[in-house]
């Protein structure tokens, strides 16, 4: 994907060149190439104002000047017009594309003379019509005329792809020895000349295509597989990672290691989904129930469920409670604790996900009863992202590591730190960092690029479902499969007051599926099952940000309904960094100022 400049488009543009704006930026043609957004040549004072629509650097090809025109057009005796009423009478497109793009080149050839020497600089001009193709009858012009809709028949062609076209041809009719190289520095120096205070550099050597980026993400884990040792090495450890560094995968692969050696192994975590998840991903290897995984749903349940005693009377003061409040934070641990003190210890190899989530009681004194040797004297390995405690966005604000130094006494553990992304790309863990004001790029290792996130903005509902629909077409239509597409919000959607549910965007439904709670059965009685899901082409999945951490996806929608709580720029730092390759953020009005600033603050 390109780099758009600016990042965001502005909200006054109207919707021809938001369109142009979206298809440059989302097609992987693009990659490579700067784009830039309105942008007014120099001329002599006194002139008609002269503006680009977009000024496309194509590094090692050409420099393209569009003029974008959306709408229809009467053509009479050779003059243009707008149709009235009242009808207007317009500069033909192709004479305002061809007028600006001669002053463009004639104030960089000024401009960098010296540089250039004499060389041609490989520029030209483009005419991109959004709703109509060239009018039939009409001579064809003397510059290249591309008419979305023509392109859409033809269904060959993306709008990038006849620019590359165009680029070549431009570039092939000026000779070799004349010919500016038109190579990446000079692009870049262009770039800089025209947007000094707000270009983003593409990074040289060129960007890794998206397509490959994340094969090469999935390579940067072998490094993780390095905190083994440490494991190997101590009883306890404590892994310290931001979001994306690997510590679901590091602890699902510990609890297959460690029930392969023969020990019963919990893997705890406070997400539900997560939980789920990971204890699926482990019976799949292991079928004898040697893991045990997810707080209340798997952990508790099967603490409580060795006693058929306790077990009734603990079912019967479940179906009497009088909300899941009550269920999950008062009666599942009542009880586990009392299986535990009744039986004894059950497990011989604690691993615990999303530590910073229940780093505190009643959640340490169940897993202290539950592990042989206890959380002192026992063997165990967790994962912590404690950023979240401090953004004040923790699923417990009184979770913190204090808490488990008390249980320990003078019990000692070993601490370790995961500096390497294998999940994000580098633009999506800049603008992560940005908004969240952590510095995740000084502590992020990673080299693997990949498209810039988008930023789009709505005004009520039917905007929001509109932009969802288009989204997911884009992505649809860039190759993306359905199954590696989640959209995600940072509200819960009976919270955020969203009617999203009851729609179908590119075709699929939208579906949030609330999952097992209780009674606890083996299958989900939703249908679709939400586990299920998260491989399924049939369907489009929604989750809330804060049920969906420790979980990933390639591509991600991210719905932000507000930015004006403490915890709003908490929730998007964890929504953002669940995206793999493709983010795209889709915000209400209200939090564009915010989100400009936060996003372009290294910029």
């Amino acid at each position: 994907m390109a780099t758009m400049m600016p990042r965001i488009i502005p909200d006054d543009a109207p919707n021809s060149e938001r369109l142009v704006f979206q298809l440059l930026r989302e097609d992987s043609v693009t990659d490579g190439w700067i784009v830039i957004h309105k942008i007014r040549p120099r001329q002599r004072p006194g002139r008609r104002p002269r503006e680009i629509d977009f000024l496309v650097l194509i590094p090692n090809v050409a420099l393209l000047c569009i003029e974008v025109k959306g709408g229809g057009f009467v053509i009479e005796s050779g003059s243009w017009y707008r149709p009235g009423p009242p009808r207007e009478s317009i500069e033909p497109p192709v004479d305002q594309a061809e007028t600006a793009m001669f002053l463009m080149r004639n104030e960089l050839v000024s401009q960098f003379r010296g540089q250039w020497d004499d060389g041609e600089l490989p520029i030209g001009c483009v005419v991109v019509f959004t709703d109509t193709n060239w009018p039939e009858g009409i001579r064809e012009p003397g510059r290249p005329v591309v008419g979305l809709p023509d392109l859409q028949q033809q269904g060959a062609r993306t709008l990038a792809q006849r620019l590359a076209e165009i680029a070549q041809t431009i570039r092939g009719e000026i000779a070799p020895l004349r010919r500016l190289s038109f190579d990446l520095p000079t692009a870049q120096s262009i770039a800089e000349y025209l947007l000094p205070t707000s270009i983003v550099l593409v990074p040289v050597p060129r960007p890794i295509p998206y397509r490959n980026a994340e094969r090469l993400l999935i390579s940067l884990t072998e490094e993780q597989y390095q905190a083994f040792a440490a494991v190997d090495e101590n009883n306890r450890v404590l892994f310290h990672g931001a979001a994306g560094t690997g510590k679901t995968m590091l602890a699902s692969e510990l609890a297959k290691g460690r029930a392969a050696a023969g020990d019963q192994v919990a893997l705890v975590c406070y997400n539900r989904i997560l939980g789920d998840w990971l204890v699926n991903e482990s019976m799949e290897h292991f079928a004898l129930g040697d893991v045990t995984g997810s707080f209340w749903h798997h952990f508790a349940y099967t603490i409580i469920g060795r006693d058929q005693s306790l077990w009734q009377q603990f079912s019967t003061a479940m179906h009497n409670a009088a909300d899941n409040n009550e269920r999950y934070e008062e009666i599942c641990p009542a009880y586990a604790r009392d299986s535990l003190l009744q039986s004894g210890p059950m497990f011989d190899y604690l691993i615990v996900d999303e530590l910073q989530d229940m780093c505190q009681d009643p959640y340490l004194e169940v897993m202290d009863l539950a592990l042989r040797g206890g959380l002192q004297g026992g063997r165990w390995a967790m994962f912590a992202d404690f950023n979240q405690q401090l953004m004040n966005w923790g699923r417990n604000p009184d979770s913190n590591i204090a808490n488990l130094n008390q249980y320990l006494g003078n019990g000692q553990y070993a601490e370790r730190t995961l500096v390497v992304n294998c999940r994000n790309t580098l633009p999506i863990i800049t603008d992560a960092g940005n908004i969240s004001g952590i510095d995740l790029p000084e502590i992020y290792q990673n080299t693997v690029n990949g498209p810039l996130p988008s930023y789009e903005f709505w005004r009520n509902d039917t905007d929001l479902r509109i932009q969802i629909d288009r989204t997911v077409r884009g992505l649809i239509n860039n190759g993306e499969q359905i199954s590696n597409i989640f959209v995600l919000g940072t509200s819960a959607l009976e919270q955020s007051g969203l009617d999203l549910l009851n729609h179908a965007y590119a075709g699929y439904e939208l579906f949030d599926c609330p999952g097992i709670y209780w009674p606890p059965r083996r299958e989900c009685d939703q249908s679709p099952c939400c586990q299920i899901s998260l491989d399924n082409d049939t369907y489009l999945k929604f989750r809330e940000v804060r049920r969906f951490k420790g979980m990933e996806s390639r591509g991600v929608i991210l719905i932000v309904d507000r930015m004006n709580l403490p915890d709003d720029r908490a929730a998007l730092y964890v929504g953002m960094t669940r995206a793999r390759i493709n983010l795209i953020v889709l915000a209400h009005e209200s939090a564009r100022d915010n989100l400009i600033r936060l996003v372009d603050r290294s910029i």
